[in-house]
């Protein structure tokens, strides 16, 4: 049995290299874990048909933002394993996996609060100049946690038996699962103050709120609100090359990782910062200073579609490149935070509903067709067809925003195009990180009151009005 558990605990880990190394290519999904999981344990047809039926259980679940839905990962290869050497039926794999995917997203929020704690080394080590030391920290410190939090219970549990999973699920008190939810979200609100403390002024205050508001109470969701910031804000108012294919090939590759250090103050930011490595490293190679405020720009708060990033991420090399040609003070760097800021919520709402939302769908929908049957053809063909062209759109969405930007930066600075375009990218941002703050930060408190024989719940205090949301408001001004 402690081989098998080993095995296992290995398979877990599949999921871990898919989302923090390899860009979310779901091979880490309940069809393929499952498939190997009975692999392992010389079961692969019960393995795979179980893997059908935990993926159609699971496929409606995808993480918007800071919520994340219960960990099937690690549900799939638990219950897989039970049914496996237990001999138990699909109904009763089925129904040992949900209590263990809310166990183990329990798991995953204190992990992504323990990684929001190695950010603050990588911030002192980039202080320090000390730049490898702050990508080890969003590769190797944050990939080796995770490792730990999926192998340590699938190694437990298989190795001490279904008993010990039931009682861990049973034991863990109400107390404890509120706490944890209430301080996740607390730590989404201090990543977007301190996004905002970029960004904010008084001047430009007002888009904040109107975004905030738009989706507070329109229940419009982000891509309509960029939609609309850009039409309001349209009313409203080089180059030396330095960067190869092979640079921007670089950042592609490390774009892969983006997911690795996920965790709930600043998500992605780590991930962003290991991907335009490269290019910082090349294009502020002999100015110390100006190579640390371009790692700094690059540790704040972000969010986006792992596929779609890659184009984001070319665009604001062509920007840095635009930068490290200029004189020092006379390209506006505030304005790429807020081009990153503007493009990553419509483009996360575009890409998790082509990717996740329809792709994965149809291709994984082919491969339940060949998986129903015991058919290994069923988990190869859902990962090929879903990798395939999301690798293929990533890799030349780099080069596709490396070039958007190169092409119209130097336009921009002609007849102070730029200082449009700032207020311009301003007012989109703030608007959309308004709509981000009132549709993904949702701070909840069991706290009410009794007088007499009347209960006061503070939760409902205001009518209607969001005011849980308001901490971000006051953090944002603490930093600002």
């Amino acid at each position: 049995m402690l081989i098998k558990a080993i095995l296992l605990g290995l398979v877990s880990l599949v999921a871990v290299v898919d989302s923090r190394l390899i860009g979310r290519q779901n091979i880490g999904r309940p069809l393929i874990l499952s498939t190997l999981a009975g692999l392992v344990l010389g079961d692969m047809k019960q393995g795979i048909i179980l893997g059908a039926s935990l993926e159609l259980m699971s496929m409606g679940f995808v993480a918007i933002g800071a919520a994340g839905p219960p960990n099937m990962q690690l549900g799939s290869v638990i219950a897989t394993a039970f049914a496996i050497l237990s001999g138990a039926t699909t109904e009763e794999a089925l129904s040992l996996a949900i209590p263990v995917a809310v166990a183990g997203e329990f798991l995953s929020e204190l992990m992504r609060m323990v990684i929001a704690q190695f950010s603050h080394f990588a911030d002192k080590a980039i202080d320090e100049g000390k730049f490898k030391k702050a990508i080890h920290v969003h590769l190797w410190w944050s990939f080796t946690f995770n490792c730990l939090v999926y192998f340590v219970p699938v190694f437990l549990a298989v190795y001490l038996g279904i008993d010990l999973v039931s009682n861990f699920v049973d034991a863990i008190p109400e107390v404890i699962t509120k706490g944890l939810t209430v301080s996740g979200n607390l730590l989404s609100a201090l990543g977007f103050a301190m996004l905002l403390s970029t960004m904010l002024s008084k001047k430009m205050f007002p888009y904040f709120m109107l975004g905030f508001l738009i989706v507070a109470y329109s229940g419009l969701d982000l891509v309509g609100v960029t939609l609309f910031a850009i039409i309001l804000a349209y009313i409203l108012d080089m180059e030396q090359k330095k960067l190869t294919k092979a640079d921007l090939r670089k950042v592609f590759l490390r774009s892969l990782t983006i997911m690795c250090s996920w965790n709930y103050e600043r998500q992605m930011h780590m991930g962003f910062m290991c991907g335009m490595s490269p290019v910082l490293d090349k294009l502020y190679a002999d100015d110390e200073e100006r190579k640390k405020d371009a790692y700094r720009r690059h540790m704040e708060f972000f969010n986006c579609t792992p596929q779609m990033t890659p184009f984001i991420m070319g665009l604001v090399a062509s920007m840095e490149e635009q930068n490290a040609n200029s004189e020092e003070g006379d390209f506006q760097t505030e304005s790429i935070p807020m081009i990153k800021t503007s493009l990553m919520g419509p483009f996360a709402g575009i890409g998790d509903s082509f990717f996740q939302g329809t792709l994965r769908i149809i291709t994984f929908g082919i491969g339940l067709s060949f998986a129903k049957q015991g058919s290994v053809l069923g988990p190869i063909l859902a990962v090929v067809l879903f990798a395939i062209p999301s690798l293929l759109f990533a890799y030349n969405a780099t080069f596709l925003g490396y070039e958007s930007g190169n092409k119209y930066l130097a336009k921009l600075y002609q007849g102070g195009l730029m200082d449009r375009v700032m207020h311009f990218a301003s007012i989109v941002g703030l608007l959309v990180v308004g709509g981000m703050v009132a549709s993904m930060v949702n701070i909840t408190t069991p706290l009410q009151f009794q007088n007499g024989g009347t209960s006061l719940v503070l939760q409902d205090i205001g009518y209607g009005w969001p005011w849980n949301s308001l901490v971000t408001f006051n953090l944002s001004f603490k930093y600002t």
